[in-house]
C-alpha cells in the first residue's frame, strides 16, 4: 500500500485552516460604536436659541454633539438614527412626545472611524468623510421624518420667542450596524435629557432698597451678608460689585456703581466673581473696608451659556446706608451670617439693646438649632427669614435665644 504523499497533506492542511479562518473572520459580530460612550459627547447650555438652527432641514451652526463612529472590524454597514422627544407643558406636550426623526440611509465604513457632528447632519448631507489619509468620501442620504402637528407648535414657539421653549428635551443617537450585506443586527445608543428652563431676574432681598429710602435701610456692621432671589443653574456663573454713593459726586445709584468700587478692589475689574449661590459675606480680606455713616450701592450679575453665546441677567441696584455703630462688633461676631442678618432685621434703638456697649447680645456667639414655630430649620432658611423681617414681609409675634 502506498503512503500517503506529504505535500497533498500539507495542502490539505492548509485549506482547511484557509477555511477555517475565513469563517472565524465572517461569524465575527460587526459592531459600530461612539467615542466617548456615552453622552459626554453632547455640550449642554443653559438657553437654545435658534438663530443658528433650520428646524425643517436639521441644518445648525452651533456644536450640541460630536461623536466619533468606531467599528470593532472592517468594512462595516451602520445606519444612525437621532430622534429628538419632547415633554412641555407650553407646548401642550404633557407626555413625552418625538417630533422630529433623522435617518441616514445604510451605508459603509471602510476601513477607519468617521467624526460625526451635528453641524454635518442635515438633510443637505451628502456626503461623510472618516479618517483615512486621504479620507474616503462615503456617500449618504439623510431623511427627516416629523410630527406636522407638533412640529408647527414648536416652529410658532420659536418664531414668538426666538428660543426653544422650557421643557424637558430627550435627545437620541442610535446606531444599527452589522457587515457589509448582512443584517444590521447590532445596536447601539446614547441618549441625552436636557431642562430647557429660562432663567429668571435676580431679586435682591437685603441689605438696602430704594436709594430714597435709604434712612429706612440702615445696617449695624461693615461686614454686610447680601442676600438674593434666583434660580439656581449648575452651569450660572455669579459676580457682584459694590461702590459707595456719595451724593456731592454721583447723581443715581448706576452713576456710583460704575465709579470706583469697594468690591472688586482692583479698578481694571468691573466686577468680583463669587460663588454660585444666593447670598454673599462682605469680607475683610481682598474688599475695601466700609465705613460707618456712609451710603453704598450693590448689585449682582449672572451669565449663563446659550447656543448664541454667553448672556448676562442684572439685578437692581440696592442702597444702603451703614449706621454709627459706637464701639464695633468684634469681627467674628459680625462675620457669622446669622448674627449679621439679625443685626440687619433690627430697628436702630433694638440694635443698641442688644449690640451697643451694654447690650445683651454684644458678645453673643451663634451655635446649636435654628426654631421657627417650633419646628426645627436650616442656616439659609433662617437667613431667609430674617431677610424678610428687615423688608417688612413679615411681623415678629415672638423670639427667644437660649
Amino acid at each position: 500500500m502506498s503512503k500517503p504523499c506529504k505535500a497533498s497533506s500539507s495542502i490539505l492542511l492548509t485549506v482547511i485552516l484557509g477555511f477555517l479562518t475565513l469563517t472565524t473572520v465572517h461569524s465575527q459580530a460587526v459592531r459600530v460604536t461612539l467615542d466617548p460612550p456615552d453622552n459626554s459627547g453632547f455640550v449642554e447650555y443653559v438657553a437654545y436659541y435658534m438663530t443658528g438652527f433650520d428646524v425643517q432641514s436639521g441644518t445648525s451652526n452651533f456644536q450640541f454633539f460630536r461623536y466619533k463612529l468606531v467599528a470593532n472590524t472592517y468594512p462595516a454597514d451602520v445606519k444612525l438614527i437621532f430622534s429628538l422627544t419632547v415633554r412641555s407643558p407650553g407646548l401642550d406636550l404633557n407626555l413625552p412626545t418625538e417630533i422630529i426623526r433623522l435617518e441616514t440611509n445604510r451605508f459603509t465604513m471602510p476601513s477607519h472611524p468617521i467624526t460625526i457632528d451635528n453641524r454635518d447632519l442635515s438633510r443637505n448631507t451628502a456626503f461623510f468623510y472618516d479618517q483615512a489619509s486621504p479620507p474616503n468620501a462615503i456617500p449618504v442620504s439623510v431623511s427627516t421624518l416629523l410630527d406636522v402637528s407638533q412640529f408647527d407648535a414648536l416652529i410658532s414657539s420659536i418664531i414668538t420667542s426666538g428660543k426653544i421653549i422650557d421643557g424637558e428635551y430627550v435627545f437620541n443617537i442610535q446606531l444599527k450596524s452589522g457587515r457589509p450585506g448582512g443584517a444590521l443586527s447590532s445596536e447601539y445608543e446614547v441618549t441625552k435629557s436636557i431642562t430647557v428652563r429660562t432663567p429668571t431676574a435676580i431679586q435682591l432681598q437685603s441689605p438696602g432698597g430704594e436709594l430714597a429710602d435709604t434712612s429706612q435701610n440702615v445696617i449695624y456692621t461693615t461686614f454686610p451678608l447680601f442676600l438674593w432671589d434666583t434660580d439656581l443653574c449648575a452651569a450660572c456663573e455669579y459676580y457682584i460689585r459694590v461702590a459707595e454713593f456719595n451724593p456731592s459726586l454721583h447723581s443715581s445709584p448706576s452713576e456710583a456703581i460704575e465709579d470706583e468700587t469697594m468690591l472688586p478692589i482692583r479698578q481694571n475689574q468691573q466686577w468680583a466673581t463669587i460663588p454660585a449661590g444666593a447670598s454673599y459675606q462682605y469680607s475683610p480680606t481682598g474688599t475695601r473696608p466700609l465705613e460707618s455713616g456712609k451710603i453704598y450701592v450693590w448689585q449682582i450679575r449672572k451669565t449663563f451659556p446659550t447656543s448664541a453665546g454667553n448672556e448676562e441677567i442684572l439685578s437692581p441696584i440696592y442702597a444702603y446706608k451703614i449706621g454709627d455703630m459706637g464701639t464695633p462688633v468684634g469681627l467674628e461676631a459680625a462675620f457669622h451670617p446669622i448674627l449679621q442678618a439679625l443685626m440687619d432685621s433690627l430697628e436702630p434703638d433694638d440694635y443698641e439693646l442688644f449690640f451697643g456697649d451694654n447690650g445683651i447680645l454684644k458678645d453673643a456667639e451663634v451655635a446649636g438649632q435654628y426654631q421657627l414655630n417650633g419646628n426645627t430649620i436650616d442656616e439659609s432658611s433662617t437667613r431667609y427669614i430674617l431677610s424678610q423681617i428687615a423688608n417688612g414681609n413679615v411681623t415678629v409675634t415672638g423670639a427667644r435665644v437660649e
